[in-house]
């Protein structure tokens, strides 16, 4: 999943360890249980400002980039045509990176 850290991984130095979200991640680091996660950059920032006691954590280095991805069951697939439409449109006019911004931590002044 990081090839930056495979070694590591194998040595045992860092433990994947499945969550049920992000959140209880952060939780888990805020309270000290954990010493590091791996999260997303956006997620982070998003619950950093939905959840003011996240600001206190430090954000390290990028460890992978990802494109934004969308899952559709099979069942549905027949929607996919009229989704990507309305992504490309969403993206040629601005609207997704609106949302990126209405979503993101503003840094403190101070």
């Amino acid at each position: 999943m990081y090839p930056k850290y495979d070694a590591a991984m194998s040595a045992g130095l860092i433990i994947r360890l499945d969550n049920l979200s992000s959140d209880l991640l952060l939780e888990q680091l805020l309270v000290g249980r954990l010493n590091q996660i791996f999260i997303g950059y956006d997620t982070l920032l998003y619950l950093q400002k939905i959840r003011s006691e996240y600001k206190v954590l430090e954000i390290g280095d990028v460890v992978d980039e990802q494109d934004v991805m969308m899952r559709l069951h099979p069942d549905k697939a027949d929607y996919l045509p009229v989704i990507n439409q309305a992504l490309q449109q969403m993206m040629k006019d601005g609207e997704i990176e609106q949302i990126y911004a209405r979503y993101r931590a503003m840094p403190d002044a101070g």
